[in-house]
C-alpha cells in the first residue's frame, strides 16, 4: 500500500469539481485554507505533559514505599486520585478563540446582542 500522496494538482482539480456543492467540504478543509495548529494548542499539550510526567514519578516514588510499609497506602489514593483528576482536566481544557479578526468583529458583537435578545421576555410585564 503507498501512502497518498499531496499533489496540488489534483487537490485543485477536487475544488473546481466540488466547488458549488455546498455539502461537500463540510468537516473537511478546503487546499485554500489547510488548517493550522494554534500556538493554544501546542500550549495545551505541553500542560497535559507537565501534568501527566510528574504524576507517573510521584505514583513510582510513592509506590516504593507503599512495598516497604502499607502505611503509605492513602497517601498512594490521594496522589492517585490527584493525578487522575489533573489528567482529565488537562484533556478538557480547550484554547480560548479570542482573537477574532477585526473584519469579524462587528459580525460577532451582533450574533452576541440577538442571543442577549433572544434570553430576554418580549413583553414589559415579564420584567416584574
Amino acid at each position: 500500500m503507498s501512502a497518498k500522496r499531496n499533489d496540488p494538482i489534483e487537490e485543485l482539480q477536487e475544488w473546481q469539481e466540488h466547488q458549488y456543492n455546498p455539502g461537500y467540504w463540510v468537516n473537511r478543509f478546503t487546499p485554500e485554507f489547510p488548517p493550522k495548529r494554534s500556538m493554544g494548542r501546542w500550549l495545551l499539550e505541553l500542560f497535559q505533559v507537565l501534568i501527566i510526567v510528574p504524576a507517573f514519578f510521584f505514583m513510582s516514588y510513592v509506590y516504593f514505599f507503599v512495598e516497604k510499609d502499607s502505611l503509605y497506602l492513602p497517601m498512594l489514593g490521594v496522589l492517585g486520585v490527584i493525578s487522575i483528576v489533573g489528567i482529565l482536566r488537562a484533556l478538557r481544557v480547550k484554547p480560548l478563540d479570542t482573537e477574532i479578526p477585526p473584519e469579524k468583529q462587528h459580525e460577532f458583537n451582533r450574533k452576541k446582542k440577538r442571543e442577549k435578545k433572544k434570553r430576554l421576555p418580549k413583553r414589559r410585564k415579564d420584567y416584574h
